[in-house]
């Protein structure tokens, strides 16, 4: 695939115009809505999303042998976040840039790849750009938009869309890799606050995170309230934000790492994760002096 076979049109879609937002602040955020050529290039979402999926199998031992790790629960946790993250981060972005959230249904969501820097970079593209809105949205009566009466019922459909999304996906791959559908929830559930802690921090609102946490992470009953958070370190006028996990990515375990485990990682303690955090903020001091 190239950078043309997932080129905006000239007429672009409202779902687009909210989710160009997402792509200026970084080129890894490659999502993208709006109808795309019917080519093996694009794959379906419901491809991922089936019982005994050939695609997770083909992925499952691609992932093994570059590796040579054996562990297909480690590998599990790779090939769930190189899926899911960039969906898990363009919904929630949505609703916080635009109050709008996409339509996640397996058969509107194609994925796609692009070489980038020695490697591949996911492509994401609603090709069915359904989506809901506010009755105030400039796009209300767009023939894709459907209303909803106030934020609690928009924020109700993002939640609903994403627990029905997820886990027919979280059962294919558990079938082939045994990494479990609640671990797969964890992760998903801290990607939500990855993306929270992100544009509280870009906003420079820090005052939100709480209200935005009890909306989107720690609803009751949904599967996304995990037990985790966000971690607060403050040195002189700097505040830093990070997650305080509820899943782990395994990093250490992989030959490149030698090791090293991930800042966020929660095999260490909380008082661990702080110290290293403040020591971040205090390098940060050195390096200006």
């Amino acid at each position: 695939m190239t950078s043309t076979d997932f080129a905006t049109p000239r007429e672009t879609h409202p779902l687009d115009q909210t989710l160009a937002q997402l792509r200026a602040m970084g080129e890894w955020y490659a999502a993208y809505a709006g109808a795309c050529a019917a080519t093996s290039a694009w794959l379906p979402a419901t491809e991922i999303a089936c019982a005994h999926s050939p695609q997770w199998q083909k992925y499952l031992g691609e992932s093994i042998a570059q590796s040579g790790l054996t562990d297909k629960r480690l590998h599990g946790y790779g090939l769930f976040n190189g899926h899911t993250w960039l969906m898990t981060t363009a919904a929630v972005a949505c609703y916080l840039l635009d109050r709008r959230v996409p339509d996640l249904n397996p058969a509107h969501v194609r994925f796609g790849e692009v070489p980038h820097d020695g490697h591949n970079l996911t492509v994401l593209r609603f090709a069915q750009p359904h989506f809901f809105c506010l009755p105030t949205d400039p796009h209300a009566q767009h023939p894709d938009a459907t209303v909803l009466q106030d934020e609690s019922e928009l924020r109700a459909m993002f939640h609903r869309q994403i627990e029905t999304h997820y886990p027919p996906v979280m059962q294919a791959l558990y079938e082939m890799s045994g990494y479990g559908p609640k671990a797969m929830w964890a992760q998903t559930s801290d990607n939500v606050i990855n993306v929270l802690v992100g544009h509280v921090e870009r906003s420079g609102q820090h005052s939100q995170l709480d209200a935005l946490l009890a909306q989107f992470a720690k609803v009751g009953g949904s599967p996304l309230n995990m037990r985790n958070g966000v971690l607060c370190v403050m040195h002189k006028d700097k505040t830093k934000l990070m997650i305080d996990r509820a899943s782990c990515c395994n990093w250490y375990r992989w030959p490149e790492a030698k090791g090293e485990m991930c800042m966020s990682c929660p095999r260490y303690s909380r008082a661990q994760r702080l110290a290293l955090m403040l020591a971040e903020l205090q390098k940060g001091d050195s390096a200006m002096h």
